[in-house]
């Protein structure tokens, strides 16, 4: 029973930074319906859900990567191997993906939906470039809770939910779902920059 309390007290931390994740992650969402319209949140909707779709491949890549983090996170060299080699091929996949859904947001839109949310072209284009630092965090913060650092990736986490919810009640009312959208790329690059910042204090990259 000793060892079931502490091991709850280690993963805590893990366990209510995937609960703020969840938050920021559908907090746009929630204030775009209450702020604006349901007809402005089809739209979002359409276009976030795209873009959430299309970094899948990610997620997937990283499997074994949580296990691969922890076996690294006694030695140095190895982790930072690890991110090095994970990132440069995260980067070219994430760039990929980000010409291809800017340059055809409006065929994959009437191709998924038909043109009944072509309007979501708009918004799809702007949130592709969130997908380069959103693949990114998935790395980081794998790094992060193999290192053990668990509650650094919950501080990082908190940040990044209590910037987006800010952000979103300042901008959404002003520049709608549009706004909503830049506010989405500027929370992920604050996550990025934060994860980073500690990956490199703790001379792992």
């Amino acid at each position: 029973f000793g060892n079931f309390i502490k091991l709850i007290v280690l993963v805590f931390p893990l366990w209510l930074a995937t609960v703020f994740n969840f938050l920021y992650d559908r907090i746009d969402v929630f204030l775009i319906s209450k702020l604006v319209s349901l007809e402005q949140l089809s739209i979002y909707s359409i276009a976030y859900g795209v873009m959430k779709s299309s970094t899948i491949a990610f997620s997937f890549m990283l499997v074994g990567g949580l296990t691969k983090a922890a076996s690294y996170s006694g030695d140095k060299v190895m982790m930072r191997n690890f991110i090095v080699k994970y990132s440069k091929l995260f980067l070219v996949i994430s760039s990929l993906i980000l010409v291809i859904l800017f340059a055809f947001a409006d065929f994959l839109l009437i191709f998924l939906y038909t043109d009944k949310y072509s309007e979501s072209a708009l918004i799809l284009r702007v949130l592709a470039f969130a997908i380069i630092p959103l693949s990114l965090n998935n790395l980081t913060g794998i790094a992060l809770n193999g290192a053990g650092m668990y509650k650094e990736n919950l501080y990082v986490t908190i940040a990044g939910f209590l910037f987006n919810l800010t952000a979103n009640l300042i901008v959404i009312p002003v520049y709608g779902i549009i706004g909503a959208a830049f506010v989405t790329i500027v929370t992920e690059i604050i996550i990025l920059t934060g994860d980073i910042a500690i990956i490199k204090n703790k001379g792992l990259a």
